[in-house]
């Protein structure tokens, strides 16, 4: 998916919830109508309608306004730096490379047999993993891979650890400061949020989360680290 697509999506997405919330103040004005005092109720909603229109419209400009062609690339996706942009909808997070394009993405739903998460990544390779939640604890297991990792979110701290069978990949967040990821006492990557550079505030929101990876680690330690990433802003 590219950015010019997500932004299109959350388009719609905001025209939809627009029009719900117009359906929903029709509703209550024939109510209103029939003699029932709702005009708090009435006022919301259409305020609510109104809001989610204009932001149809602002990122339906956006989408608009962005030209970015897979094939005017002239450089490989391998030779960008190794940064990725936390872009999320209603559905899904999006981890974006700085040209604006995003190979990897995840969502978590529910089912009739619990919460799983699941993982699109390079193409169309799919990853499902059940998750299993305890109070503020989340947790998986990859049983191809023996890999085991866990999350605890506690108020503005979050701390959790990725098992290998060689190594320990830790993640650590105090209060309002960014997301450190440790191998060892080596710190391999940061997350930052309200730190965009100049050059990609033309692209991403200038809140945009950007997951930095400080030392080279292989395909797979990078994808079961956006998987815990995913935990973490999944709303």
């Amino acid at each position: 998916m590219s950015i010019k697509q997500f932004y299109y999506l959350l388009g719609k997405q905001s025209l939809t919830i627009g029009i719900y919330f117009t359906i929903l103040a029709y509703i209550f004005l024939y109510i209103f109508l029939t003699k029932q005092k709702l005009e708090l109720a009435i006022y919301l909603l259409m305020f609510l309608s109104i809001f989610y229109y204009f932001l149809h419209l602002y990122y339906l400009r956006k989408s608009n306004r962005m030209i970015i062609q897979i094939a005017q690339l002239k450089y490989d996706v391998k030779d960008l730096p190794e940064v990725y942009l936390i872009e999320q909808d209603q559905s899904n997070v999006y981890f974006f490379q700085p040209n604006g394009y995003a190979q990897n993405i995840g969502k978590i739903h529910l089912t009739w047999k619990g919460w799983y998460l699941t993982y699109y990544f390079r193409g169309q390779q799919q990853l499902k993993i059940k998750l299993k939640i305890k109070k503020n604890t989340v947790y998986f297991k990859i049983d191809e891979f023996n890999i085991f990792a866990y999350l605890i979110k506690e108020k503005n701290k979050i701390r959790g650890k990725i098992l290998f069978e060689n190594k320990t990949i830790t993640f650590s967040k105090e209060l309002f400061h960014e997301i450190n990821i440790f191998l060892g006492s080596n710190c391999i990557a940061t997350v930052k949020k309200g730190w965009l550079p100049v050059q990609l505030t033309n692209r991403f929101r200038l809140n945009t989360p950007i997951i930095c990876f400080l030392e080279r680690v292989n395909e797979l330690e990078k994808d079961v680290i956006l998987m815990v990433l995913l935990m973490i802003y999944w709303k």
